[in-house]
């Protein structure tokens, strides 16, 4: 229907509108760096799948993909707009899948901006390690407690007191920021994991961060080329705003 409304991160939008949300949404950093570790497979898991932009790209990778969302508008949107015949899509809380699915059942599961809003990741975490194959391979991307972002809204927040008050009239279960539970830094959301039976194969950083600034310093500037700067890039990459795990089961 040309004309048809979706409910979206608690707006209501028409198709061309929430089309043009999501192709940006898609093209964000993370969603890239997230599908470059991916290896490809028969079976593949996108647990919080959203509205279903990156299920579709998963899917061109493995034969079977399921894409599960606890928020029934996303999945019909998903279903509406991101169909394919290798995806089913399914409302399901995250914390429930080991009663959906079978042991060992997929070789891939992806988990991105998720674990940061259920009342329990250790669950979710243990609940991944029963799905997945031996040597099957999770990957994980959620925000970075050592951002460039986390720390500016921290010290501009004037009156701390205020702020906390305020959480209490926000409305929650809409699949936005205003729903985090949770936030880690690298070492510590490793440590989640390895202590899940997980071995860290490889880690990226993604989002907003100060290398984004630096195109606009003269290259010359104290005699070092600030254009394309590796060692410079790798240290204030930490301060990006998500960071993306890649694990596999020990």
């Amino acid at each position: 229907m040309k004309n048809k409304k979706y409910f979206y991160e608690d707006r209501e939008l028409n198709e061309k509108e929430l089309l043009n949300e999501l192709e940006r949404a898609s093209r964000v950093s993370r969603v890239k760096k997230t599908i470059e570790m991916l290896e490809g497979g028969e079976t593949a898991l996108d647990v919080g799948c959203n509205a279903g932009f990156m299920t579709v790209m998963i899917a061109e990778k493995y034969k079977k993909v399921i894409g599960i969302d606890v928020l029934h508008n996303n999945i019909e949107i998903a279903k509406n707009l991101f169909s394919k015949p290798n995806i089913k899509y399914i409302t399901m809380n995250a914390l429930n899948i080991t009663s959906n699915f079978e042991e060992e059942m997929f070789d891939c599961i992806v988990i991105t901006e998720v674990l940061e809003h259920v009342a329990n990741p250790n669950l979710l975490i243990q609940n991944c390690y029963q799905l997945l194959k031996p040597k099957g391979i999770l990957i994980v991307s959620t925000p970075n407690a050592y951002s460039l972002k986390a720390f500016m809204d921290y010290i501009t927040s004037r009156n701390l007191t205020h702020k906390i008050k305020q959480l209490e009239s926000q409305k929650m279960g809409i699949g936005t920021q205003i729903d985090h539970i949770f936030n880690w830094d690298i070492f510590t959301l490793a440590r989640l994991f390895i202590i899940n039976r997980f071995k860290v194969k490889d880690f990226n950083f993604a989002g907003a961060y100060w290398p984004n600034i630096i195109k606009w310093i003269p290259e010359d500037l104290l005699g070092i080329k600030l254009a394309e700067p590796k060692w410079l890039l790798s240290i204030l990459g930490r301060f990006a705003y998500q960071i993306i795990l890649k694990l596999s089961k020990f």
